[in-house]
């Protein structure tokens, strides 16, 4: 039984590096049995567990005729940062269709990180079956603070994964995969700035969800703790990283030329990586 377990993290545009990355494990027949993915993260997980690479890449990348779902013309309609009908409806369903039917028996299975509004406490959901709810716990991962609305779904409201849990490596580890690949979307020695811009923000915009504001003004330190518990684990060979040498798009950069780079990166760092990956998935099985 193959033990080892995937994490994707988020970051919006950054997601490109991991489409990059998950299409060249992709490429070489490498599948893991379960996926953990946190927001931006959940575009790839959904894309990898129903095979069809290539797909995020070019949901992701502007090419004359897709628009981008991320980009902050649509956040100054008022709208939201990320144009969820084009993400989780026109993409999926039309203009670049998912294969829900592939993705229902994959061997992969796919759990997504959510926070709930009213707990602040993560949640982890999954969904095989039904497309539209499927795709309904997507935006709900995505749905980041400040500058997305909030998704419902089975009556509670959710926000982005990544404000509870960024990186889900103790669950993960909790359900019985001691062993993970962590594709991360920053590069190594990044560290997230602790200062009170986003909690005044977090208070005056969220004061009616007070164990919310407690996550979003705790959130980078957590993230922090969280990286140097990963290196820890990496050192004991319990985690192997996967992370760009140079970050080259921002969260909501739309620049074709600077997008593929960065999903090129993704590509050629696993590429040098596979016989690494290989031996760590080998060593995770039982």
């Amino acid at each position: 039984m193959n033990n080892t377990g995937l994490i994707l993290e988020g970051g919006a545009n950054r997601g490109i590096f991991t489409a990059g990355v998950l299409d060249c494990l992709q490429e070489h027949g490498i599948y893991l049995p379960y996926a953990a993915a946190v927001s931006a993260g959940a575009f790839n997980a959904m894309d990898y567990a129903s095979g069809q690479r290539g797909r995020s890449r070019a949901c992701m990348i502007p090419n004359g005729r897709n628009r981008p779902p991320i980009h902050w013309s649509h956040f100054l309609r008022r709208k939201g940062m990320i144009d969820f009908d084009l993400a989780f409806d026109e993409y999926p369903n039309r203009l670049l269709p998912f294969d829900y039917k592939a993705y229902e028996t994959s061997e992969t299975d796919c759990e997504y990180v959510v926070t709930d509004c009213r707990t602040g406490k993560a949640v982890y959901l999954s969904e095989r079956h039904n497309g539209k709810r499927l795709m309904r716990i997507a935006r709900a991962s995505c749905s980041v603070p400040f500058v997305c609305p909030m998704t419902e779904l089975d009556g509670s409201l959710y926000l982005d994964g990544g404000i509870s849990d960024s990186i889900p490596i103790r669950h993960v580890m909790d359900r019985g995969y001691k062993k993970n690949i962590v594709i991360l979307t920053r590069e190594k020695g990044y560290q997230k700035p602790v200062t009170g811009k986003p909690q005044r923000l977090s208070r005056m915009l969220y004061r009616n969800y007070p164990e919310l504001v407690r996550q979003l003004e705790s959130r980078n330190q957590r993230y922090n703790e969280t990286i140097k518990y990963l290196e820890k684990l990496e050192s004991e060979q319990k985690v192997l990283l996967i992370r760009p040498h140079k970050v080259l798009v921002s969260r909501a950069d739309n620049n074709t030329k600077r997008m593929e780079a960065f999903y090129r990166q993704g590509y050629e760092t696993a590429d040098k990586k596979l016989g690494e990956i290989r031996d760590f998935i080998c060593s995770g099985r039982e």
